[in-house]
């Protein structure tokens, strides 16, 4: 096996766990059990390690099947899009998408329930708009650091999907949106499908439900703790890494606290944000000749605050 067919880049917090359980759930569609299994970042890209990667999480793939990973790191490192389009220059891309300011209001909230993140959501959006922080942001590698300086970052899709446009064309590219995935799962579904040429009438009995929920709290803090000590990092190293992720992202997901307060913004700093993603928004539109979902909560004068 020398290639995948397709890989869900993103975005972080829109939707990615939940589309990796219905896509393994078909039977034509291969996606290894851990979901992030990150090969193209720079931090990890050494292509002689391919065959190595390929024997590791696909070779219990059927070899007629359609095999992908849901990766949303591809969408965080700005050096992603040329490391895929080296060694896999057909794969099919698939982005799902989120409203930015949601998307990075549920980014602040895991770190908070991971309990990396002491500032709230107000604090940090305004040291990341201080003049300069944004900009180096946007070139940082995808690191525990990294994602305490990213929330405006990484909700940058214009950004980011011009790239891989320009490296990959249109017709590669599919984008969906988290709320369509949330509340019209089959059409969305369906969608994907047929982009990856599959049965496209197939239907999972999972379809529609929802895996790692957002929120800032666990259910038992001991865990917490547990998950971030040296011990049990020690252990978790003699496991095959296959499998570590997997069973840290499992624990991690079951002691999650659905739900979370919104937080407390003012009409200012509402609007400082929607300024922030007006130009990037204009340009996700003119590129991929698009409107998005979101776009009258940021471009339209009579919108009002966001919640």
């Amino acid at each position: 096996m020398s290639s995948l067919d397709f890989l869900v880049i993103g975005a972080q917090k829109a939707g990615t766990t939940s589309l990796a359980k219905y896509l393994s759930a078909h039977p034509e569609i291969f996606v290894p059990p851990a979901k992030e299994l990150p090969f193209f970042n720079r931090s990890e890209f050494d292509p002689v390690c391919w065959p190595e990667y390929l024997t590791a999480h696909f070779s219990a793939a059927d070899p007629l099947s359609k095999k992908g990973t849901c990766t949303p790191h591809y969408m965080c490192d700005v050096g992603s899009a040329e490391n895929i389009r080296s060694l896999l220059p057909d794969v099919k891309l698939i982005a799902c998408l989120r409203d930015p300011i949601d998307r990075a209001i549920s980014h602040h909230a895991m770190n908070r329930r991971r309990g990396t993140e002491d500032r709230n959501f107000a604090q940090a959006i305004s040291m990341q708009m201080e003049e300069g922080a944004v900009e180096r942001a946007r070139h940082m590698d995808v690191s525990p650091e990294s994602v305490l300086h990213t929330y405006l970052a990484w909700s940058e899709y214009g950004r980011v999907l011009c790239e891989y446009q320009r490296l990959f064309g249109r017709s590669q590219i599919l984008i969906v949106y988290f709320d369509d995935l949330s509340n019209r799962p089959e059409q969305v579904y369906g969608q994907i499908l047929e982009f990856l040429g599959v049965d496209s009438e197939f239907r999972p009995e999972n379809l529609g439900v929802k895996y790692h929920a957002g929120g800032t709290q666990q259910r038992f803090r001991l865990i917490k703790w547990l998950l971030r000590s040296r011990w049990v990092h020690g252990l978790g190293n003699l496991l095959p890494r296959r499998f570590r992720g997997r069973i840290l992202f499992n624990i991690e997901v079951w002691n999650t606290r659905r739900g979370y307060e919104l937080p407390q913004l003012s009409d200012d700093q509402q609007r400082a944000l929607r300024d922030f993603f007006q130009p990037d928004i204009r340009i996700m539109e003119d590129a991929f000749d698009i409107r998005l979902p979101w776009r009258k909560r940021y471009l339209s004068t009579d919108s009002q605050p966001a919640p």
